[in-house]
């Protein structure tokens, strides 16, 4: 029945697991969503002049974007020969280093040193919904998934939302660094009930060919729809 869990999964794990990943995701959204939303604030802050704003976010924006792509590949594939909790986590430890260093930087050099390094936390998403449709009973598979999607675009919206009015009141940075300690508290939940199917079979290719494997699928994916 669809009620049976997966092999080498307790019953009530996949709910446990879930809970993790929803947790994970709002709280990794809300960070960004007050990132995203605040950071012309924060580069003025730090005194960049009123004309050099717009470019300088423009800057940022861009550099933190390009620096992370090209690691996405490989985070899957690493995730798939080695350890999944591993990149889930390095994904929320990145975060938290990251925005706590910010939230401390006392100049706009120091965030442009910085920032680029946020790309290094993408790519924890598909690990998630990996790990959850291998462990989720089928007939509840959509549901689990659902949750971890809507938990993205739910902290998106709601975090500026409440960032801003905690920003109003101790600043931007403060608010960085109360980001940064509650990822502390998921990287804490996530290592401590979070535990990984040790039963999975790791995948026997290396991390290059397990890249080249999902671009070429990448690759023939874009035809497909080209051709229709």
């Amino acid at each position: 029945s669809g009620d049976v869990p997966a092999p080498h999964v307790p019953p009530g794990d996949w709910r446990r697991l879930t809970a993790l990943f929803v947790l994970a995701s709002f709280v990794e959204t809300v960070c960004f969503g007050h990132f995203t939303a605040f950071l012309p604030l924060l580069v003025r802050g730090l005194g960049v002049p009123e004309v050099d704003v717009p470019g300088t976010v423009g800057f940022l924006s861009m550099a933190a974007l390009l620096f992370g792509l090209p690691f996405v590949p490989f985070w899957g594939a690493w995730a798939e020969r080695y350890s999944r909790k591993a990149i889930i986590v390095r994904s929320a430890v990145v975060e938290a280093l990251l925005f706590g260093l910010i939230g401390l930087a006392t100049g706009i050099g120091q965030v442009a040193i910085l920032v680029p390094l946020v790309g290094l936390n993408l790519g924890n998403t598909g690990v998630m919904l990996a790990e959850i449709t291998d462990r989720t009973p089928r007939l509840r598979l959509a549901f689990a998934i659902s949750l971890v999607g809507t938990a993205g675009p739910l902290g998106f919206a709601v975090g500026p939302a409440l960032g801003g009015f905690v920003a109003d009141r101790v600043g931007v940075q403060p608010l960085l660094v109360i980001d940064a300690l509650a990822t502390l508290v998921v990287i804490g939940l996530l290592v401590v009930f979070y535990h990984e199917d040790r039963a999975r079979p790791r995948s026997p290719l290396g991390v290059r060919a397990l890249v080249r494997r999902a671009l070429g699928r990448s690759e023939e994916h874009t035809s497909e729809l080209q051709s229709h």
